[in-house]
């Protein structure tokens, strides 16, 4: 009878055990499912949870259907402004066109990013961006398209600058394409996304999409504003990037030259005041669906010099705020996408493992940065470039850095311990940039070179899943956004003067410190290894 209970009861307890196995298997295959679904992967200390994430991604919208703003078959397009021009310009299939061109956080400060990287982040939002709410509120009824042109971040300067003529014309902004830069071969287009951060713009200011800009545009732009000098290919490439139709190759009176009867403009750059009556009477239309073409510094306003801080969230008056400070608002809003801030906390945390690090920015390789600017006739400035050796530039480094000489700094920053830096250069300049490195660890012992090439790290970790999988155009880009935020969230900064890159950098660095608004060091590097340079001449 004993044993008869015993066999029982062991029978009994392997069932238990059977179901629990099953279920566990059950729910690991859930969890595996999951996991594959959302394509998190652990890095550290949760921040935000996988529901919130799909949550968020779920949004839905209205569209804004607005059967008013569709065009009739008759509706003229102009180009615009129309002073210093011989003739009226007939651009449209039947419906015309006309062309309008001109005649003469509490801190910014790097925190532990223990998080989970989510490819979700990666992917383009599948909520409509028109529904979000925003800070500044535009016509629903009246677009404008950036017409951005060249590298990326004169893309990104062309989009501050659209941003604002937006506001000021009362245009609800259309988020556009961006493109790859020219020295990875074939320029190709960049979706929104993949360069920004979109949500973060659109809640600051109206917002739409190229797609619903298509629609309630019945597929035509009515007017196009010159930001500067436009080529019948500029304008065909605008045509084809929103598939949209502005001018027929038959009908246009562009030409492919900036004189003879095309459409023009006698200054490229700086030539339109910030003022509102001014860009309202420059582009004086009630046209619905617009084009800024070649959007790239037309306004006199400028971010260099200056701190990107938000707008207040009592500003509702947007004629009230002044041009500088509206201005740089517009360049806080427009940050690079959250999943490229991610990857560089997590590079920081993983070969840096602090804020206090040096990062330095030499943009001034032969292939690109010499070329335009020896175009631009900038001869002096590019002897100067090409007679600085790497010693001069560690050098500057050494003998400006607060934290090697500044007492007060040294002990704040435990100085005995090692200083980090990292230094950012065009690939080419791969060996220039180890030079330097070199000579720094010659001159001070202290310095310790952040050694693991960005590149290495991405294709080492699992996060080159997430670009793989979401369909990122430019590997190249993603480096360059990612060292860029490596530049923001350094304490110091030495940039490279007459640069794009840098300039996008410097007015987003800043901290909050007892109630005030306080810039981190920045120096340019290209003055300092100038300096030393001409010490090293004079001595020879």
């Amino acid at each position: 009878m004993a044993k008869i209970c015993s066999l029982s009861y062991i029978k009994r307890h392997v069932i238990k055990l059977t179901l629990f196995i099953v279920i566990l298997c059950l729910v690991l295959e859930y969890l595996y499912i999951m996991e594959k679904f959302s394509g998190t992967f652990r890095v550290g200390k949760v921040s935000k949870d996988i529901s919130e994430s799909l949550l968020s991604s779920s949004l839905t919208v209205s569209t804004h259907e607005n059967t008013s703003l569709l065009k009739s078959e008759e509706s003229p397009i102009h180009f615009f402004p129309t002073q210093g021009f011989t003739n009226t310009h007939s651009i449209l299939k039947k419906p015309t066109a006309t062309v309008f061109p001109p005649a003469a956080s509490s801190s910014n400060m790097h925190h532990s990013s223990k998080i989970y990287l989510n490819c979700s982040t990666w992917r383009k939002p599948l909520h409509n961006v028109s529904a979000l709410s925003s800070q500044i509120t535009l016509a629903p009824d009246r677009f404008l398209y950036p017409g951005l042109i060249w590298g990326p971040n004169n893309q990104v300067i062309g989009l501050f600058q659209s941003i604002y003529v937006a506001i000021r014309l009362n245009r609800t902004l259309v988020v556009p394409l961006f493109q790859t830069h020219n020295t990875q071969g074939k320029i190709q287009n960049v979706p929104d996304y993949q360069r920004i951060d979109v949500d973060h713009l659109c809640s600051f200011v109206s917002c739409i999409s190229i797609e619903d800009f298509r629609k309630k545009c019945s597929g035509s732009m009515d007017v196009v504003f010159q930001a500067m000098p436009s080529k019948m290919r500029d304008v065909k490439k605008f045509q084809r990037d929103t598939q949209m139709h502005i001018i027929m190759k038959e009908e246009h009176k562009l030409s492919d030259n900036f004189v003879g009867n095309s459409l023009q403009i006698s200054a490229s750059e700086n030539w339109l005041p910030s003022n509102q009556q001014v860009i309202r009477s420059t582009f004086n239309t009630t046209a619905p669906c617009a084009l800024f073409a070649n959007a790239f510094k037309p306004l006199t306003l400028t971010s260099m010099g200056q701190i990107a801080i938000p707008l207040d969230k009592n500003y509702t008056k947007v004629r009230q705020i002044k041009d500088d400070r509206l201005y740089m608002a517009i360049v806080d809003s427009v940050r690079r996408p959250e999943c490229i801030t991610q990857l560089a906390d997590a590079y920081i945390d993983a070969n840096i493992g602090t804020d206090e690090f040096v990062a330095v920015h030499w943009r001034y390789d032969k292939n690109d940065w010499l070329r335009v600017f020896r175009g631009l006739k900038k001869y002096e400035l590019c002897e100067v470039v090409t007679n600085i050796t790497p010693e001069d530039v560690a050098r500057a480094i050494i003998n400006n850095l607060p934290l090697l000489h500044d007492k007060n700094e040294m002990h704040s920053q435990n100085i005995s311990a090692a200083v980090s830096v990292y230094i950012a250069t065009p690939p080419s300049l791969k060996e220039f940039k180890l030079e330097i490195f070199n000579h720094l660890e010659n001159l001070d012992p202290r310095i310790k070179r952040v050694s693991l090439d960005l590149d290495v790290y991405l294709s080492k970790s699992v996060f080159n899943k997430c670009w793989n999988s979401t369909g990122w155009v430019s590997l190249p880009d993603i480096l360059s956004l990612i060292e860029m935020e490596i530049m923001r969230k350094s304490k110091y900064f030495f940039y490279s003067y007459e640069s794009t890159w840098s300039e996008n950098i410097r007015p987003l660095r800043w901290k909050r410190s007892e109630g005030k608004i306080q810039r981190l060091f920045e120096a340019s590097i290209l003055d300092l290894s100038k300096t030393v340079m001409k010490k090293r001449k004079k001595r020879n």
